[in-house]
């Protein structure tokens, strides 16, 4: 990986704007040769790699933001529970648990 690939969160496509397909057109598969070059090119994995680990990322901040939101949600509701008893106790009522 070069340092000029961007790791942004830009759905843009930028860092993989310069990739062609992969094509079978052309290759002379008799060639030991094009056939070899061709199946090394096939099995090269780098790109999907970077991707993988983009994906990756966005995956677990997203799980990091749903426990946050998940934490904040419990602690507005007990702050809300806690409020409600301390009602009823200022009214003289005695609080349900």
């Amino acid at each position: 990986m070069d340092g000029s690939m961007s790791m942004g969160m830009g759905m843009g496509g930028d860092s993989d704007s310069g990739m062609v397909p992969l094509l079978a057109t052309g290759v002379d598969f008799s060639n030991e040769t094009q056939a070899s070059d061709f199946l090394a090119d096939l099995l090269d994995d780098s790109v999907l790699q970077i991707q993988g680990n983009q994906y990756a990322r966005y995956f677990y901040y997203g799980v990091v933001v749903l426990i946050g939101l998940f934490a904040m949600s419990n602690i507005y509701n007990k702050i809300i529970e806690r409020s409600r008893s301390v009602m009823l106790r200022l009214l003289g009522e005695k609080p349900v648990y």
